[in-house]
Order: structure tokens, then C-alpha cells, then sequence
């Protein structure tokens, strides 16, 4: 009897354990980005949970501007509300004149290129700033959606 009691308290502790690591239902989430009507490439697409229970996903366009997100490199999102932020930063290019060491420093400072304080290379957002925050942007996702997703932003 403790036997048969025992085997029944362990598949219940594994029961809990499995069910617990399956999380909340997600769904396939993807869509496009434009700027001015034309495919955003290169950006990053994050959804910011607008409440509890669900996790920040992310997902990254391709040349014609499609994007999927996952959540922890995982497809899928969270059902739920969201407020989106997309965000494309240009890489930052030496000073160029083959300078190097702090030759290349002066020069990056120079042109405006490097934050003073913290000695690092400021980035330089090719998408109007108010598209970076959850605050600002006006986009927004509930999870599920009908279809795919079009953000189509203005550069004016």
C-alpha cells in the first residue's frame, strides 16, 4: 500500500513539474516593416509586454522587411497585450584616413562619434527616434492575431 501510494505522489510531483515548464499558450507572430513604403531591413522588432504575465520577444527583419518573433530565441509570443518598438542602428565606421590608436580616438570624438563619458561609440538610429520607445511609438500588438502584422512608419 505505501508502495502503490508512493508511485502516485511521484507521477504527480512529475506531472507538476512537466506541466509547470510548458508556460503560457504562445502563437506564431510575424509580419512586415516599412519606412516610407519601403522594406525596413536590419531592424529589430520588439514587443514589451503591456502588463503581466508575458515575456519580451523579439525578432529581427529581413531585405524585404519580414520579421518573426520568439521569445527567448523560441517562435512564438505570449497571448496578451503589447506595445512595439522598432529599432535599426547604423554601424558605427572608423575615422577612416588610416588612423588608428588615439589618433582614431581624437578623430571619432571629433566628429561626434563617441559618448564623452562613457568612452563608447554612439549609435546612430537609421528610423525616427520616436519608434525606439514603448512610450512614444504608438505601435501595439494583442496576441493572437488575425494575420500577418504591417508597421508601416513615417519618416516625417
Amino acid at each position: 500500500m505505501l508502495r502503490v501510494r508512493s508511485l502516485w505522489g511521484m507521477l504527480g510531483l512529475t506531472l507538476t513539474i512537466v506541466a509547470s515548464g510548458c508556460g503560457p499558450a504562445k502563437t506564431s507572430v510575424e509580419g512586415t516593416v516599412t519606412l516610407d513604403g519601403k522594406a525596413v531591413e536590419g531592424a529589430l522588432v520588439s514587443f514589451i509586454p503591456d502588463g503581466d504575465g508575458a515575456q519580451p520577444a523579439q525578432g529581427e527583419t529581413d531585405k524585404d522587411g519580414h520579421f518573426k518573433i520568439k521569445t527567448n530565441n523560441i517562435d512564438g509570443v505570449a497571448h496578451g497585450k503589447y506595445k512595439v518598438t522598432i529599432t535599426k542602428t547604423k554601424a558605427m565606421e572608423g575615422p577612416g584616413n588610416g588612423l588608428q590608436g588615439a589618433d582614431a580616438y581624437k578623430a571619432m570624438m571629433a566628429k561626434g562619434q563617441l559618448n564623452t563619458t562613457t568612452r563608447s561609440a554612439v549609435p546612430k538610429s537609421e528610423l525616427p527616434a520616436k519608434y525606439s520607445s514603448a512610450e512614444t511609438s504608438g505601435l501595439n500588438c494583442t496576441v493572437p492575431t488575425a494575420g500577418q502584422l504591417k508597421f508601416e512608419l513615417s519618416g516625417k
